[in-house]
């Protein structure tokens, strides 16, 4: 999770007019409503049922298609439309936006239809596209965006053969917003046997020592299942099993599985319960602004889990460990289209890492460039010893900086370009080492790759017919700078979900680095605080970020991104 434009409110629907339908299904022909009467209610100022003020002009716009029949008089598929409705907290959705005490309540068969009718509109665009625009949310606004016409989505609806079917193929049906659904679930029955036991903050808890808090750990991981047995255990004791389910919360925590309590453990073991259900609310409906189909084959990096995955005919083929951006220079979350595979890049020092970076360590050690980071300074061209310059007067600016390829390049061997205005890609490293720490937030926004071989050779051998690993060899052994355009590029999702259902039906979680789940879910808690959204929320359309087969960049732009 992308070609990150922004999502924008419209006021008016874009699709009225557009879905012609030739031929209704019985259950609609045999209305006997007056369509005069339909008619006579949406021409009025304002639509109103009870107290709610329904959205004319939409309804104006599904009813004129219909020549002003009802659409739900069928009681069958009434319940069904209902039914739907009720269970939207499933999907981390309120129910009574969308009018569900009214709709059981009325009588009347018209605003019964209008009822349903506005409620399914709204539904339907909360569900598939979600309830915010990630425009407006801070750390968001690069987002995916997608578009729906919800006046075109309940004219199918109502035309469906199998409603339940048409309604249940709304939301996203990726493999990981299902498992959402089902985290949901299990935090919400968690919820309701009380919140999570908390630990008190102190000293390090190391197995084989006693302390009062151990009868606390002992109870919060009874609580959500790493400890099987009963919670009557009042031992203070840290005895194996306990370290043993330590070690299973910290796997599935992405922290480090030592064992040890300390506080990072603490940190996460303390989140609140009402925290973790906003967090996977928060996550769905990041989910929800992804393109319904990411495509046959991808790849999917996720920022916060430190992983890329590859993805083909819905079967993961590669997955391997990245390093992404560092909190104050974060990897942006958009998709593109890898579009070349390079190898043997140098790599152009971009002014603001030689200002912030490089500067600072050239002051202090002139030999730093080039025995460090394998970078030769030129000045108009030619080649500066960097110990005739006086680096704490100079002008940085003043200099090109330039790794050369090779091993020692800091874009190792390989890199992935899909040319992008943050000038961030995919690309090998000579710190290897790095792979080694559970925390890889580290980088300057592109995102470093733990098998570039491995992705070289998955992206390569569909493309092209002749690729081999011989192929591949001879060309880094040349140390020629070398770029393989791709014949069918490949769509990359650099995406932002901080919990998902992991292993043994478990909801898991990763630190917010960037923290942005905070922003998202004050977000979506102020649409929960309002009874109703405006029209506008209900209609959003993307600009283009599903990705797109553009134009060639130019060579000189792919020079200017950061490893």
């Amino acid at each position: 999770m992308i070609l990150l434009r922004s999502l924008a409110f419209l006021t008016v629907f874009c699709g009225v007019g557009s879905v012609a339908f030739l031929s209704w299904p019985q259950h609609l022909q045999a209305q006997s409503v007056s369509a005069a009467t339909m008619q006579e209610v949406l021409a009025a100022p304002a639509v109103t049922v009870g107290a709610l003020v329904l959205d004319r002009a939409a309804l104006n716009a599904v009813y004129t298609q219909t020549n002003y029949a009802l659409l739900w008089g069928d009681a069958r598929r009434r319940q069904v439309a209902l039914s739907t409705l009720e269970a939207a907290d499933a999907h981390g959705l309120v129910p009574s936006d969308y009018h569900v005490s009214e709709i059981t309540a009325e009588q009347n068969p018209q605003q019964l239809d209008l009822l349903l009718t506005d409620a399914l509109m709204r539904y339907a665009s909360d569900v598939r596209v979600g309830r915010v625009s990630p425009r407006q949310v801070k750390g968001e606004r690069f987002s995916p965006s997608q578009k729906i016409d919800p006046v075109a989505v309940v004219l199918e609806a109502a035309k469906a053969s199998d409603l339940k079917g048409y309604l249940e193929g709304l939301p996203p049906q990726s493999p990981v917003y299902r498992g959402l659904q089902m985290a949901l679930a299990k935090l919400r029955s968690w919820e309701a046997q009380g919140e999570w036991p908390k630990i008190s903050e102190g000293s390090k808890l190391e197995p084989g020592k006693s302390s009062p808090r151990v009868v606390q750990l002992r109870k919060r991981l009874a609580a959500t299942g790493e400890l099987a047995e009963a919670v009557n255990d009042d031992s203070p004791l840290y005895d194996d099993k306990l370290a043993q389910a330590v070690r299973l919360y910290q796997d599935r925590s992405g922290l480090e599985p030592d064992g040890v309590v300390g506080r990072a453990t603490v940190a996460a073991l303390n989140v609140p319960l009402s925290r973790r259900i906003a967090q996977v609310k928060a996550n769905m409906e990041r989910l929800r602004w992804q393109p319904a189909q990411l495509g046959s084959r991808y790849v999917f990096v996720n920022i916060p889990a430190y992983q890329l995955v590859a993805v083909a005919d819905g079967k993961v083929q590669l997955n391997m460990k990245v390093i992404v951006g560092r909190p104050k220079r974060p990897s942006p979350v958009f998709a593109d289209l890898i579009r070349m595979v390079e190898f043997n890049p140098d790599w152009h020092v971009p002014p603001t890492i030689a200002r912030e970076d490089v500067l600072p360590h050239l002051i202090e050690d002139p030999n730093y460039a080039l025995e460090h980071k394998n970078v030769r300074i030129y000045q108009a061209g030619v080649e500066v010893d960097p110990h005739t310059v006086d680096w704490t007067t100079a002008n940085i600016r003043d200099y090109r900086l330039r790794a050369e390829p090779g091993p020692r390049n800091p874009l190792g061997t390989v890199k992935f370009l899909f040319p992008n205005r943050f000038d961030v890609y995919l690309h090998d490293t000579n710190e290897r080492e790095l792979f080694r720490k559970d925390v890889r937030a580290i980088s300057s926004g592109c995102i470093r790759v733990a098998d570039p071989a491995a992705l070289t050779n998955w992206l390569l051998t569909a493309d092209r017919k002749d690729w081999s690993e011989a192929k591949r060899t001879k060309i880094l052994d040349s140390r020629k700078q070398t770029r393989l355009i791709l014949n069918t590029p490949v769509p990359v999702y650099l995406s932002y979900i901080t919990a998902w259902m992991g292993a043994g039906a478990q909801p898991v979680f990763r630190d917010d680095i960037y923290n942005q789940d905070g922003a998202l879910i004050a977000a979506l808690a102020a649409v929960e605080a309002k009874s109703r959204r405006a029209v506008a929320t209900m209609v959003r359309a993307g600009d283009g970020s599903a990705p797109v087969n553009e134009a060639s960049v130019p060579a000189e732009e792919l020079q200017k991104a950061a490893p």
